[in-house]
């Protein structure tokens, strides 16, 4: 009788098992859908997707020009804080204007989903660089003048970027490096509220 039940148990463990890879393969990891528009720009492919927003290549029919539209998920649009945080971060990057900051080009709200759009940038992250060996000494140093610049800019504004790595350092087609990804930055005179708990940023990049 024993027996019986522990076989029955395994069973039900099994179906259980089975039942939440099917979950994680249809729900989990399943791709989203990709939009076609996001207010007036279409929507040509998914560039990222991190922990709070996703990043589409987009065009621009106004000014004949791709972009990037960066969204919040409506999944996350019940969540006040990562709402919170997305609407921080739209402030803040339109408020830095420097050559080395991915600029903002427009801000809009989509049926209650909040995005902003910036320049796309053709040359790549600078992990990217590094997986291609692409760069010289002369680049390095290049690369963390102007990237100091923007930095030094910022830190006068009292904006702290809190997560700045080589996928946040992308580039144009000159070659020339920007400072992306504010989203989990802050104000300097206001550390508390909209923080969360746990890590902030990148562990492997921190210090």
């Amino acid at each position: 009788m024993l027996i019986y039940f522990m076989e029955r148990a395994m069973d039900q463990m099994c179906a259980i098992s089975i039942c939440l890879h099917h979950y994680v393969d249809l729900v989990i990891l399943a791709p989203m859908a990709i939009p076609t528009k996001i207010g007036r720009y279409e929507i040509k492919s998914e560039l990222g997707r991190g922990g709070m927003a996703t990043v589409y290549r987009a065009y621009d029919p106004s000014f004949d020009r791709e972009v990037a539209v960066k969204v919040l998920p409506r999944e996350m649009l019940h969540d006040s804080q990562f709402r919170s945080r997305f609407e921080r971060e739209i402030k803040m990057v339109a408020g830095l204007e420097h050559p080395a900051i991915v600029p903002v080009y427009d801000v809009g709200n989509e049926d209650g989903q909040p995005y902003f759009v910036m320049r796309y940038m053709t040359g790549g992250s600078l992990s990217g660089w590094i997986e291609k060996g692409k760069f010289s000494i002369q680049d390095t140093a290049r690369i963390i003048e102007k990237i100091a610049q923007g930095l030094a800019y910022s830190h006068k504004k009292g904006v702290i970027h809190r997560d700045l790595k080589p996928d946040n350092i992308l580039f144009d087609n000159n070659g020339d490096p920007f400072i992306s990804d504010f989203g989990v930055a802050k104000f300097t005179e206001a550390a508390g509220g909209l923080t969360g708990s746990g890590t902030i940023g990148t562990p492997a990049y921190m210090s």
